[in-house]
């Protein structure tokens, strides 16, 4: 479990940093910056807390992730779905580390107890809109999680 640790936090150290790079050049508005530094600096403690619970840090990780990409769309004031591709992957990342269909199943429900109130808020309060700089925020989220999952997916996969 110690390795599957290790993988999903440079998979989350990644994104988060990727993600951090592109508000910074994007989007620089305070609280989302904060919240993403906040993100990227949770990555160590996840790895600290999960040597000692990490079924329950596992989880926590996972829920903070997904309140993590909550404040760009309302403070940007529109809602464009961008950050929105990157929840898929988060049950996923749960079960990989705890191993069970339990967990993917949990995780799951976990993720869309934070989402779906998230996404409905935006989507009913918000107008919608998108820009190129934000599609292009997109482009690169979906090819880190793509990668990610498959760079997971051959380490537990045989030929």
């Amino acid at each position: 479990m110690t390795t599957r640790i290790r993988e999903i936090a440079i998979i989350k150290a990644v994104l988060a940093a990727v993600v951090f790079v592109i508000m910074l050049i994007t989007f620089r508005r305070t609280i989302p910056l904060i919240v993403s530094v906040l993100d990227l600096l949770a990555v160590p403690v996840y790895l600290w807390a999960a040597r000692r619970w990490p079924v329950t840090a596992t989880y926590l990780a996972i829920a903070e992730t997904a309140l993590a990409l909550t404040p760009r769309q309302f403070v940007q004031g529109y809602v464009n779905g961008i950050n929105w591709v990157l929840y898929l992957p988060l049950p996923f990342a749960a079960a990989y580390v705890i191993g069970s269909r339990r967990a993917l199943v949990r995780a799951t429900i976990l993720v869309t107890g934070i989402s779906a109130p998230i996404m409905l808020l935006a989507a009913l309060t918000l107008p919608a809109h998108i820009e190129r700089g934000e599609l292009l925020t997109l482009v690169a989220y979906l090819l880190v999680v793509l990668w990610g999952i498959t760079w997971l997916g051959s380490r537990v996969l045989k030929e």
